[in-house]
């Protein structure tokens, strides 16, 4: 007897022995699209999701029906992925049913300030870590704009809890959460939701969950009369008003200055608090006009958005706090809202005179000493920043002697970051063996390519293995004449995390420590993302700032990067030479200032040791070229000897005439397979054989047998004669026949 669980915890299926089981995925599949009707047919939206990002535009669905056509296509394509399905928040102007707010708690300490400020609901659905609570509503005539808020403040201290409402949306009962493939976990609501269950649920309040931060006012220190006291309701919609007239962003297109900039302008020029900017700002980043390169949506994800809000935080004011508020249009609107105060109409608040200010205490005074020593840290802050804007005149920059010099002849210029790329098993590794020893030793790269001096460099290489890069080290060496105990060159055999910033910083001090001028980090796949799960190595925006601080890491040191990487997979011509396109990873074509790739000209017979590539160079300087690269490593022999580095690099024209001699060379085989066939067939014949006879024993067309004949005939292999037979009639006859020339003749 088998018992699987698929309504709380993880779901795992146990036998009768004991023994732990895969859970019956088509069991929970069909809980998940049970759920889904359920909740389409009670009048709610749903959009499909991967990893919780939803894989269509869901925007135009927040005040549209979605159709019933649409959602069934979507159900189809589901069937080959592992989709979950997002319940679409916040109000519903295309159907009856209520609206629903969604409060997720994401830890025990959250869920324990929800259930004591806010009343229970029949709508509660059980996720991996804690529930979420769903409630209604309240009307757009009671609140017309419920926005989400995220990483709530309350009682002074950030949880990890978020309000979802409007434009916004929550993973939907029956979804999956695959730990392994032991562990599986589903969504699961606590009771199937009905309409009657939807409608006795209790309208949100947003005074259950008041974030702290998004009702204080700001007071900055400025020169603008606007943003003396800011009243942060009115800026928040004079922010959301201009944010509405701001256009999306294309992908590539100047998108990252400009979302910052945004950042900027809502921290500063309207005075914002970073929740409030935050929040703005991300609803922006969700809308269907943010598209990619091919004009597909392209929202900013939530990490994106804050890592731009934390970033404007530390950008010093270009224009004085609050310059947008600096109107009459705003003056007007606080004026109105004083007269309301005065007149008492706020809810039930009294309006008590105002009391005399006292002299200032002790205290009073030790808090503006702290105050004045905050401020001095804050512009320590700034000063203590990587960042200085110290723009040059056109004079200066004309005047400036700016000098570039080569490391590798054609192949390498200093200080500039390089990628190495290459499909897999292309020579990558071996290829950047031999740069590290020319570099080190200042011999030509690949017996080839001078190299100007030599040079102290060090390489990271994780994937070869010791004992493999030595034996390849002293191949090399001992092609180029030299020792590898003299080569200026350092090996480590570990990879450093480079998305993190204490290994990053490890990296920079011994690479200072050591002078070494040229590091080759080998493979970067394994290291890139290494302790980085929440980035993701298609998106441009994650890996962009990763490979950025890759570079300073070692530029800090004075040392130049290069990073050897691989092509993606499934080439349109696995044997032609490759572009910087072919490279996988997003933001590694932005990121290359100069590039070495690698591929195969000829599939590689496993055990020849001879390997005929393609060798492209590049870079921004406008260097580049492409050689056929030619490596004969030799045969492995039962005693691990007989291995050699034996490399020629061809020209264009050497390659086309080797390929040229490669056809005739395999004609000429094909030709001769031919002829003795030929001569085979016509030596079993008895008699001199007519063509058509000897054509049809070969089982030959007409074409292919006459360019035989005609071939053997000019080499004075065979000639045709004639012979007599006498027709059925008696009436004498003559036929053509093929018979072979004597020797000697």
């Amino acid at each position: 007897m088998t018992v699987t669980n698929i309504v709380s915890s993880p779901s795992i299926s146990i036998n009768t022995n004991g023994q732990t089981l895969k859970p019956d995925f088509d069991l929970l599949h069909k809980e998940r699209l049970r759920c889904l009707v359920t909740l389409y047919d009670l009048g709610y939206n749903l959009i499909p999701l991967s990893n919780k990002k939803p894989i269509a535009e869901f925007k135009q669905w927040t005040t549209a029906r979605i159709p019933e056509s649409l959602l069934k296509e979507w159900v189809g394509r589901s069937r080959g992925e592992n989709w979950n399905w997002a319940l679409l928040t916040g109000s519903k102007p295309y159907t009856d049913a209520p609206g629903l707010v969604c409060v997720d708690p994401d830890d025990e300490e959250a869920l324990k300030v929800v259930k004591a400020r806010c009343p229970d609901t029949p709508l509660k659905v059980k996720t991996r870590k804690s529930w979420h609570y769903y409630y209604r509503r309240p009307t757009v005539d009671q609140i017309p704009y419920l926005p989400q808020q995220l990483k709530m403040i309350l009682d002074g201290k950030e949880l990890n809890l978020d309000r979802k409402a409007d434009n916004n949306y929550g993973v939907a009962p029956g979804g999956l959460r695959i730990v392994t493939e032991f562990n599986i976990f589903q969504y699961s609501w606590e009771q199937p939701w009905t309409a009657d269950l939807i409608r006795s649920a209790p309208v949100f309040d947003p005074a259950w969950l008041p974030n702290e931060r998004a009702t204080k006012s700001t007071n900055h220190p400025t020169d603008c009369p606007a943003a003396t006291n800011v009243d942060m309701d009115l800026a928040e919609q004079f922010a959301r008003r201009f944010m509405d007239g701001v256009e999306g962003c294309e992908q590539g297109n100047n998108a990252d200055n400009r979302c910052f900039g945004l950042a900027c302008s809502l921290l500063h020029d309207f005075a914002l608090e970073p929740d409030i900017a935050e929040q703005l700002l991300w609803e922006w980043g969700q809308r269907n006009d943010q598209v990619d390169s091919s004009g597909g949506w392209y929202p900013w994800s939530l990490a994106e958005i804050r890592h731009k809000i934390h970033d404007a935080q530390k950008q010093p004011p270009l224009n004085p706090i609050g310059c947008k508020l600096d109107t009459a249009e705003y003056r007007r609107a606080c004026l109105l809202e004083m007269e309301t105060l005065a007149e008492g109409v706020v809810g039930e608040v009294d309006i008590v005179p105002a009391k005399p200010k006292p002299a200032p205490t002790d205290d009073d005074l030790d808090t503006e000493k702290q105050a004045e020593q905050e401020a001095v840290k804050s512009q320590q802050k700034y000063a203590n920043s990587d960042y200085r804007f110290e723009p040059i005149s056109s004079a200066e920059f004309a005047n400036t002697k700016y000098t570039i010099e080569w490391l590798v002849n054609k192949i390498l210029v200093k200080g500039q970051p390089a990628i190495v790329g290459g499909p897999k098993k292309s020579m990558k590794t071996n290829l950047l063996t031999d740069m590290c020893i020319s570099l080190g030793s200042g011999e030509p790269f690949l017996g080839r390519f001078p190299v100007t001096r030599q040079t102290s460099v060090a390489f990271i290489s994780g994937e070869s293995g010791a004992y493999t890069l030595q034996e390849t080290a002293f191949r090399i060496c001992q092609a180029k004449g030299i020792k590898l105990a003299d080569v200026a060159c350092w090996w480590d055999f570990r990879l450093p995390k480079l998305s993190q910033q204490e290994e990053l910083d490890e990296l920079t001090v011994g690479l200072a420590a050591r002078k070494i001028e040229v590091a080759v980090i080998d493979p970067l796949y394994l290291c890139l993302l290494s302790g980085a799960s929440d980035k993701n190595a298609s998106n441009l925006f994650d890996m962009g700032p990763l490979l950025l601080d890759v570079s300073r890491a070692c530029s800090d040191a004075g040392c130049q990067p290069i990073l050897a990487h691989h092509a993606r997979k499934n080439l349109t011509n696995p044997e032609a030479s490759l572009d910087l396109e072919d490279l996988a990873f997003a933001g590694i074509q932005e990121f290359a200032r100069q590039w070495v790739l690698v591929n195969r000209r000829v599939k590689y017979v496993p055990g020849s040791g001879y390997h005929e590539l393609w060798l492209t160079s590049g870079g921004s300087i406008g260097h580049g070229g492409l050689w056929g690269l030619d490596i004969d490593e030799g045969i492995l022999a039962d005693d691990f000897t007989g291995r050699i580095w034996d490399v020629e690099v061809l020209s264009l024209d050497a390659v086309r005439e080797k390929e040229s001699l490669k056809k005739t060379e395999k004609k000429n085989v094909k030709e001769e397979e031919l002829d003795s066939a030929f001569l085979v067939g016509l030596d079993k014949c008895t008699e001199p054989p007519a063509k058509t006879k000897l054509r049809n024993e070969l089982g030959w067309n007409p074409p292919k047998f006459d360019r035989v004949l005609s071939r053997l005939q000019s080499q004075d292999v065979v000639k045709l004669g004639e012979i007599e037979y006498e027709a059925g009639n008696g009436a004498k006859r003559t036929c053509e026949v093929i018979k072979r020339v004597a020797k000697g003749n």
